[in-house]
């Protein structure tokens, strides 16, 4: 394997990596603990390090390389959540449309103990 092809199988490596850890934070809000992203690029380096042997030069690479991503992903996911966050608040609106009043209150209490519990910002209030 060449030098060209063996740099593309690590970025796509590292770019599933993060995608894989981001995403699992924006679409797998019934987590009850994900670890942060320093915490994610911190375990890659280390990792990193220990599998392929690599050099204090090599390794201050990796850190830099996954420190960009890393704020890349953040500003990513910073862009894009007044979207994901309408989108819950639509999707519960369509929810509690079925729901008879009483229901409502309780899927209501039931959103704010879920929202509590992963730090999601609260939906604007119903009818808004």
């Amino acid at each position: 394997m060449n030098r060209h092809s063996t740099g593309i199988l690590v970025l796509v490596f590292v770019l599933g990596l993060f995608a894989g850890a981001g995403g699992g934070m924006l679409l797998a809000p019934h987590v009850h603990h994900r670890p942060s992203m320093q915490d994610i690029h911190r375990r890659f380096v280390r990792k990193m390090q220990k599998r392929l042997d690599l050099t204090p030069q090599q390794t201050q690479a990796f850190d830099a390389i996954s420190t960009e991503l890393m704020h890349r992903f953040e500003a990513l996911h910073q862009q894009i959540q007044p979207q994901v966050a309408q989108i819950r608040h639509e999707e519960g609106a369509k929810f509690r449309a079925v729901l008879n009043p009483e229901q409502q209150k309780k899927f209501d209490a039931w959103v704010a103990r879920q929202e509590a519990r992963h730090h999601h910002p609260p939906p604007p209030p119903a009818g808004h």
